[in-house]
């Protein structure tokens, strides 16, 4: 029996972040976000950094500069923006701002996912305000289960979440799934991922260089992945 299929980004190419112009091979959290906003029938802002041409390069910069961000940073995670923060001052080149800095061993801003939500939703217009009191764009989700991204995916909402794809952490976007007759999570057969990286191998655990556009992974296998990868069936997510 041929498998049914729900993909919510038909119609689009994913993005890359290998084109990046900041920072591109730690840019997946950025541009996962604005990925799965275009997908979600946002539009953004052109008069933001006017200097960039691209969306995710902006969220970018804005995570990394936007004061209010960087306070949240600091207050709700001290010691990791006291890290990233000496890291930056240590190896900055000189000419280079502290933000353009990549610290291999330190966590900016946009690689820390309760930031990287709050500074999306920044960057989307919305006020400090507006998230207190429950008015945003995208939500943070610790426990995310296979059932709630599905309902999500029907909604023709994608979901990004951090997986350990290899030695790294990444972010990816869930745009789809092929499942047996209905679409329960007990009937999914395997997922569909954008992956702005290209696409990984789980073989060699490598990334190859090709289009990370709609590759197809069995359940268990990105299941596994999705962090925390020590809880099989509750995990992160940002949600839409």
């Amino acid at each position: 029996m041929a498998l049914k299929e729900i993909n919510v980004s038909t119609n689009f190419l994913n993005s890359s972040q290998r084109n990046n112009e900041i920072l591109p091979s730690v840019a997946c959290g950025p541009t996962n976000m604005i990925q799965a906003l275009e997908y979600a029938g946002w539009e953004f802002d052109k008069r933001n950094f006017p200097e960039l041409k691209q969306p995710e390069d902006k969220l970018m910069k804005f995570a990394r500069t936007d004061e209010r961000v960087l306070e949240y940073y600091r207050t709700h995670y001290k010691n990791m923006y006291l890290n990233w923060q000496e890291e930056a001052k240590s190896i900055k080149k000189e000419g280079e701002e502290l933000w353009q800095v990549n610290c291999p061993k330190a966590n900016a801003p946009n690689e820390v996912h309760d930031v990287m939500n709050f500074a999306t939703n920044l960057f989307l217009g919305y006020s400090e305000d507006d998230i207190k009191s429950g008015h945003y764009a995208t939500r943070l989700e610790n426990e995310f289960s296979l059932s709630e991204v599905i309902s999500q995916l029907e909604k023709g909402l994608p979901v990004v979440t951090s997986v350990r794809f290899g030695n790294c952490g990444h972010y990816i976007t869930i745009v789809g799934a092929q499942y047996k007759k209905n679409l329960y999570s007990n009937n999914i057969v395997n997922l569909i991922i954008d992956n702005t990286y290209g696409r990984f191998n789980f073989k060699t655990e490598t990334y190859e260089k090709v289009s990370g556009n709609d590759n197809i992974i069995s359940k268990e296998e990105l299941l596994a992945r999705v962090r925390p990868v020590m809880h099989l069936f509750r995990k992160g997510a940002m949600t839409i």
